[in-house]
This record gives structure tokens, C-alpha cells and sequence, in this order.
């Protein structure tokens, strides 16, 4: 877990320097292709509350859980899975580093409700502001679905994001700005979820 954090850091620390808007982790632990393991078209996925595991949690965040249901919503909007949203982690009362460092199947079989298969988690690493006159933050996220018929995650992946306003706007704004900035992580995250492109195609008039 100390080199993830490092590596966390580091990542973070070159997104705030370069202004990108993701810089997405390469080294995976789990299979994302929709082929491999994982729902099927019209299973149900329930989507728990957002985790904060920050350790420094002095950039303060509002309505986590609202911003990251939206995002998964908007992401996962072209597939044929059906979503349900829950404001809890299940009878877990909360998740921590150690957690999903060991991923126990017994812990990962009380996450969300009983009687659904998946869940997907949401996870806020890390978050950072930008030196400037304005408000710039960027932030750390990582995903997790879970299956819990065999206690295992499918699908793991993390990513960056970043959001910025210049001047005495920025200044005004700096909550709404923190919240972009997460939803910007969220987003760029969901673009690796397996099968998120799996819904039918419109066909074209001839």
C-alpha cells in the first residue's frame, strides 16, 4: 500500500504540474476487458457511496457520493447494464486501506445489498491545490466492481483529474471547482469500465 501511496503522489504531483486533465495508472492488478470477467448486458451493477480514503483530508469536498452516482450515470449511459444507486457500503459500515489492500471474500460479500451480484465502488485516493490566484485541484480516484459470488474485484483501474478557474472567480468558486475536479477523475475513470460502450448502436437511415 506504501508504494500505491507513492506512486498516488507522484502521479498527482505531475498532473498539477502539467495541467493534464488525466494521467491514467497502466500497471492494472485485474482484468478490464468485458470479455473476460464480469456482468453481463441487462445485469444489474449497485453503485455504493463514494469512498474517502485521503489521508489529508484538509481540501475539503461536498456532495462526493451525488457527484460520483452522476458521473457512473453519464459514463456507463451507452451500456446495457441497469444501475442502482445506494447512499451506503452495504453491512460494511466503511471501507478502508486495509480493505482493499486484502480484499477479503467475506468482507466483499457484505458490501452493498443482498441479492445483488455487482458492485461497483468508487474511491477518492487523493486531492491537491495548484499554487495560483484562482483555484486549481486535482485529484486521485480509483474503481473497483466486485463480484460478490467469488469475493473478488474484476475490474480495477485508477485515474487522474484535474480543474482550474483563474482570478477572483476562482477564488469564489473553489467548492464547485474541487467537485469538478473529482467528477473530471470519476469520468476519465469510468472510460476503461468493461462493457461501458456495449449498448445497441442506432442504425443509420438509408
Amino acid at each position: 500500500m506504501n508504494s500505491k501511496r507513492h506512486m498516488i503522489a507522484v502521479v498527482l504531483a505531475v498532473t498539477l504540474a502539467t495541467g493534464l486533465s488525466a494521467a491514467r495508472n497502466t500497471e492494472q492488478s485485474y482484468p478490464t476487458e468485458p470479455d473476460a470477467i464480469g456482468p453481463s448486458a441487462g445485469d444489474t451493477i449497485a453503485v455504493l457511496s463514494v469512498a474517502d480514503l485521503r489521508k489529508d483530508k484538509s481540501v475539503g469536498f461536498k456532495k462526493l457520493t451525488t457527484i460520483g452516482h452522476r458521473t457512473v450515470k453519464t459514463g456507463l449511459k451507452k451500456s446495457t447494464y441497469e444501475l442502482a444507486f445506494h447512499a451506503d457500503f452495504g453491512e460494511t459500515p466503511e471501507v478502508t486501506d486495509e480493505d482493499l489492500e486484502y480484499l477479503d471474500p467475506s468482507w466483499v460479500s457484505d458490501l452493498g445489498p443482498d441479492g445483488e451480484r455487482w458492485v461497483l465502488l468508487v474511491v477518492l485516493e487523493d486531492a491537491a491545490r495548484k499554487a495560483t490566484f484562482g483555484s486549481a485541484f486535482g485529484t486521485v480516484c480509483s474503481g473497483y466492481l466486485f463480484d460478490k459470488s467469488t469475493g473478488e474485484a474484476v475490474w480495477l483501474d485508477e485515474a487522474t483529474g484535474t480543474q482550474g478557474q483563474g482570478g477572483l472567480i476562482g477564488f469564489a468558486v473553489g467548492s464547485a471547482i474541487r467537485g469538478e475536479a473529482f467528477a473530471s477523475c470519476a469520468g476519465n475513470l469510468m472510460a476503461s469500465f468493461p462493457g461501458r460502450d456495449q449498448g445497441k448502436k442506432k442504425k443509420k437511415k438509408d
